[in-house]
């Protein structure tokens, strides 16, 4: 564009400069020259500005972009390598949780063995009904105790002391006595009911251990039967069967 007035001006001045040096002023139709050497000179300008513009539009818009293009790149690039570049977050390795230790197996406590009882003369005792009644002592009580008898069995003269036999049968328990005068006296108490016991509650039935386990080891075996003595002529006799007690007398030798 000014390059334009320029030349303008120029042409204007070469004018005003012919006709002043002529002295004859003419109308100079210069439309087309200055027309065509405007339109060059605009022409030309303008190609000039728009060449410029358009190349330095087109390089500034070539670098711009060229430049938001590399940016661009570098950008995903140095993305790119952050991402290849970022040590992958490996969860740390989570310790299998452990077994709470289990307490060693306790054993079961062995049952201590029990001891062994003791044989008295308090076990040489019957109690039944109230009634107290051991051997070699006055059989009234103890008859009475029991009731009618089922049977009474009499004998003249059968014992080695040479008195009468009277026996009297209970379901389950059987009393031995010998007369002497008008005197009946135990001598033997024979239990084969479980209905009756012992004062420490062995019965007929009870296992063969529960023996040892009352009385003690204190005792003469004789075949099946345990003799636990409370003098030499006195003592309980126990008979077993199969394991279990099968009967219980208490007995005196006469």
């Amino acid at each position: 564009m000014r390059k334009k007035i320029a030349v303008l001006l120029i042409l204007a001045a070469l004018s005003a400069s012919a006709a002043t040096a002529c002295g004859t002023v003419e109308r100079v139709d210069n439309t087309e020259p200055v027309e065509t050497i405007t339109t060059e000179a605009s022409a030309e300008g303008t190609t000039g500005e728009e060449a410029v513009t358009e190349e330095g539009t087109t390089e500034a818009v070539t670098d711009e972009e060229t430049t938001a293009e590399e940016t661009t790149e570098e950008a995903t690039a140095e993305i790119i390598i952050e991402l290849t570049d970022t040590p992958k977050v490996t969860e740390a390795p989570t310790e299998a949780p452990t077994e709470a230790p289990t307490e060693a197996p306790t054993e079961a406590p062995t049952e201590a063995p029990q001891a062994s009882g003791s044989f008295t003369n308090d076990d040489m005792h019957f109690l039944y009904g109230g009634a107290q009644a051991t051997v070699l002592v006055d059989a009234s009580g103890l008859v009475s105790a029991l009731g009618t008898p089922d049977d009474v069995a009499e004998a003249a003269g059968c014992l080695s002391n040479g008195l009468d036999q009277k026996v009297y049968y209970y379901p389950g328990i059987t009393v031995y006595t010998y007369v002497d005068g008008a005197q009946e006296v135990i001598y033997d108490i024979e239990i084969t009911s479980s209905s009756y016991s012992t004062p420490k509650g062995l019965t007929v039935g009870s296992p063969e251990s529960d023996i040892e386990r009352l009385y003690g080891t204190n005792y003469e075996k004789s075949g099946s039967g345990y003799c636990f003595y409370n003098s030499s002529s006195t003592y309980l006799y126990i008979s077993t069967s199969g394991g279990s007690v099968t009967a219980i007398e208490y007995c005196a030798d006469v």
